[in-house]
């Protein structure tokens, strides 16, 4: 069958991806085999893309592309990353005698520059020459880091792939700090022994090769781009082209994102900075409608299995017939470079699954469709920021990509993946996600509301032996909980499931009446709150608003959270309007915030202007000092059609204020009727706006509820409690765990 599928999926553009050129001897002495090939090796590979490729630059791909126009069977780019100088010793030559063009993709920084290698060159160096400093520099140091340094001492004599990839994967872990600090003492330690091999290339060797080789940006120091300021990640990118360009003499129009970690945020910098197209780490192919700024590579490293490079096997690679069985996801974690994993297929093929072992500390990978300002993605965050690290590490898994709110994450050890969801049904998901937890191998997997639980089935396929779901709120197409089709779907995931986590008591009794969920599987959990963070307003509270909205005599009503149909803020802007006809003589008085953004803010923005408002209503979109706007306010209300326990409601509550909410969800939980503030019928903006009169009518009574719902949130909602309830139901499963070994054993 493969010769007829190769007919199918061969019209596309295959990028492949390399880095080093290196003798058998280099490559047996490296901590960084994943990132060389040796001449045996490339020549092999050069032998078969002649024989069975269609070799052609990067630059005529993009044009192809932009014209529109298909690839011919075997398209085939070769490109290199970081620029190094073996390129030019041993790669170089063969492509010029065949003529084959080539791209580099160049780290500025270290061109030209034989004393500055890249961190992991510079650790590589010093175990091979001066290996004897690594027992006397771990003082001060994590004990992950320390734990390194003494693998690294001990790896005199034979050499173990095991050890080896311990001490990659560790260094790549470690914050970048904690890293740039062992680098920093590695350097003032080693001995003067004289100029430094030429590890990189130079500007002579680069001018030379230009012409056959194209050079591209790979930005000036090599920094994950996504962890940068916006300001930062345009002077990597600007600054390393501009620096090719001036030495070159040709345009610079293409990047590679470090280690291919890019997101929305990185994409809009490069274009600014004139990028027309950027490659990633993804192993896929390209067809010729494919997206300019996230086009897929194949490392060339999965081409061989066992060091060899077998014709049959190329051809179905590099015509994509595999790529649905290849990681498939983009690492943005705390390290310079991701992990290097061996080729999948050839672990599969020698049926080679590294075995779960012991490990101190267990991972809970989360997964979530979307990181960003929301309700769940804000209590995620805070747990992963809250629970002791020595009794859990995280990773978070977004089946589509994140916004700049994963910085709200400070633990640095935290990775985050994205799997790039394609609208719709993406069966391509299903494996991606199946190989990203056998590589990760979690003791825990949790996944949160209806988007995320058909997960549960590849997290079961790969031995995850603890399984959580959690429902935080309702869906803007099922309300109410009705929908027969959601209903059979989580009745099918069921038997998955080990716990569920229910945010409010609705959300506990719809999955035990109408789900089937037993009761001894259902913990009840409510958010909680940073009452640090989120508290009473300060005497300069309101100079974070428009100047028109400032004075003690104006009343300001507002509301938080994405401008979404399920949160319905088109029904807070008719209650406003409404409360101003019924009391024209307040309307100097009167101001409405809307913050976030959406769908709805555009509709909303237009009623306010039909209504001659628009100039006592503020609707700045997404902002990042949520904590200080919720202190300017003396009403918050939250009209949505469904919640489950709102983050917002608390977040005011904590800031004392009294809340109008609608009636709906897990609402009823947190606001005390007529004690912290007022429950309406949903989608009723006349008794929205009632509600919202007697607050604007008496200033004591929002005093009043303000202070009772801020005692309410420090005794009942606070953080440190929701923290340790989900702490105490990870433990349980883990003890359970243990406690089946024991009479496992027993029993032997």
């Amino acid at each position: 069958m493969l010769p007829v599928l190769r007919r199918v999926s061969n019209h596309n553009l295959a990028i492949l991806s390399l880095h080093r050129v290196v003798t058998v001897e280099e490559k047996a002495r490296s901590l960084n085999k994943p990132m060389m090939t040796t001449e045996a090796q490339f020549r092999s590979l050069i032998d078969m893309v002649r024989r069975y490729g269609h070799p052609i630059s990067l630059s005529s791909a993009i044009q192809q592309m932009q014209d529109g126009a298909g690839f011919e069977p075997g398209t085939v780019v070769i490109t290199f990353d970081d620029g190094y100088y073996d390129v030019y010793q041993r790669a170089f030559p063969l492509l010029k005698e065949y003529q084959i063009p080539a791209t580099i993709f160049t780290t500025t920084g270290v061109i030209g520059d034989r004393e500055n290698y890249l961190w992991w060159d510079e650790v590589d160096y010093c175990l091979q020459n001066h290996k004897v400093i690594f027992n006397e520099i771990g003082e001060g140091l994590s004990d992950e880091l320390s734990g390194a340094i003494r693998l690294i001492a001990g790896l005199e004599g034979g050499r173990s792939e095991r050890i080896e990839s311990s001490i990659r994967e560790t260094l790549y872990r470690i914050p970048v700090e904690e890293r740039n600090e062992l680098v920093a003492r590695i350097r003032n330690e080693i001995p003067d022994i004289g100029a430094r091999p030429q590890l990189m290339l130079s500007w002579d060797n680069v001018r030379e090769m230009s012409g056959l080789i194209e050079i591209g940006n790979h930005t000036v120091h090599h920094h994950l781009l996504n962890q940068l300021e916006p300001s930062a990640i345009v002077t990597e990118i600007a600054d390393a082209k501009a620096k090719i360009e001036q030495e070159t003499g040709y345009p610079c129009p293409g990047l590679a994102y470090p280690s291919g970690a890019y997101t929305n945020n990185v994409i809009e910098a490069a274009r600014e900075c004139g990028v027309e197209y950027a490659v990633t780490t993804r192993f896929t192919n390209n067809s010729h409608t494919a997206d300019l700024m996230t086009l897929g590579r194949k490392d060339a490293g999965y081409l061989s299995i066992n060091d060899a490079i077998y014709p049959d096997y190329f051809k179905v690679a590099l015509s994509g017939v595999t790529d649905w069985y290849r990681q498939d996801y983009t690492w943005t974690g705390s390290g310079d470079i991701p992990p290097v994993n061996k080729s999948r297929l050839s672990q599969f093929v020698r049926g080679d699954r590294k075995p779960r072992t012991t490990r101190e500390v267990p991972l809970i990978v989360h997964v979530i469709f979307h990181l960003a300002v929301g309700g769940l993605e804000n209590g995620l965050v805070n747990l992963v920021n809250r629970i002791p690290r020595g009794s859990y590490r995280h990773a978070i898994i977004c089946l589509t990509d994140y916004t700049d709110f994963r910085n709200r994450i400070r633990n640095p050890d935290v990775d985050v993946y994205i799997l790039n969801k394609r609208p719709g049904k993406d069966w391509r998901l299903y494996t991606n996600i199946w190989r990203l937890f056998r590589r990760l191998r979690p003791d825990i997997v949790h996944t949160r509301n209806l988007s995320t639980l058909e997960t549960q089935l590849p997290a079961l396929l790969a031995g995850v032996p603890h399984r959580v779901h959690g429902e935080h709120g309702r869906d803007i197409t099922d309300i109410d909980g009705t929908s027969k089709k959601y209903q059979l779907l989580r009745r099918i995931y069921r038997p998955l499931i080990h716990q569920y986590i229910a945010l409010s008591m609705d959300l506990t009794r719809y999955l035990a009446n109408r789900i089937g969920v037993p009761r001894e599987k259902l913990t009840h959990i409510l958010n909680g709150v940073d009452t640090d963070r989120f508290r009473p307003g300060a005497e300069f509270a309101r100079e974070v608003l428009p100047e028109n909205f400032s004075g003690d005599n104006k009343i300001i009503i507002g509301t938080v959270g994405r401008m979404e149909a399920v949160k319905d803020q088109t029904n807070l802007v008719h209650a406003f309007i409404h409360l101003v006809k019924q009391q024209p003589e307040n309307k100097e008085n009167l101001r409405l915030i809307i913050i976030g953004d959406g769908a709805l803010r555009l509709p909303a923005m237009s009623l306010l202007e039909e209504a001659g408002l628009d100039d006592i209503a503020w609707l700045p979109g997404e902002r990042e000092d949520v904590p200080e706007l919720l202190r300017s306010m003396d009403v918050f209300v939250l009209p949505s059609l469904a919640e489950g326990i709102s983050n917002t409601i608390l977040e005011a509550m904590a800031s004392g204020l009294p809340v109008v909410a609608t009636d709906v969800g897990g609402n009823s939980e947190l606001v005390d009727q007529d004690k912290t503030g007022y429950l309406v019928p949903r989608a009723d903006p006349v008794a929205l706006s009632r509600a919202i009169q007697r607050y604007t009518s008496s200033p004591g009574l929002r005093r009043e509820h303000g202070e009772r719902a801020r005692r309410r949130c420090e005794g009942d909602f606070s953080i440190e409690t929701m923290v340790r309830n989900y702490q105490a139901l990870y433990d349980g499963l883990m003890q359970a765990d243990k406690r089946s070994s024991l009479v496992s054993t027993s029993q032997y």
